[in-house]
């Protein structure tokens, strides 16, 4: 299985960012803009093959779908609050931490 993954993808899509620089390990930033290698072409799933498959949940979130025959790769996207508030931020960034 291939392993192109965008390095420290965790902290810049900011699903772990301490709050503190000060903590040892912390990037005072992020660069920006951020830059990647191209991944082969192999390797990415083309948008016209993406399919939502949303409407095959039933109502406890269950996936209840009769699926085509092939090879089929499924990922479920989904947040949950803490319920805590992002800090330190200006007041646009200020909200629910996930």
């Amino acid at each position: 299985m291939a392993t192109n993954r965008i390095a420290d993808i965790d902290e810049k899509a900011l699903y772990l960012r301490h709050p503190y620089t000060s903590r040892p390990g912390t990037k005072p930033f992020q660069p920006a803009p951020a830059s990647f290698v191209e991944p082969p072409k192999e390797a990415v799933i083309p948008a016209g093959s993406v399919i939502d498959i949303t409407t095959n949940l039933d109502r406890n979130g269950r996936l209840v779908w009769d699926v085509p025959t092939g090879d089929w790769t499924v990922l479920r996207f989904g947040r949950t609050s803490t319920g805590a508030n992002t800090r330190p931020a200006p007041t646009p960034g200020l909200g629910l931490g996930m």
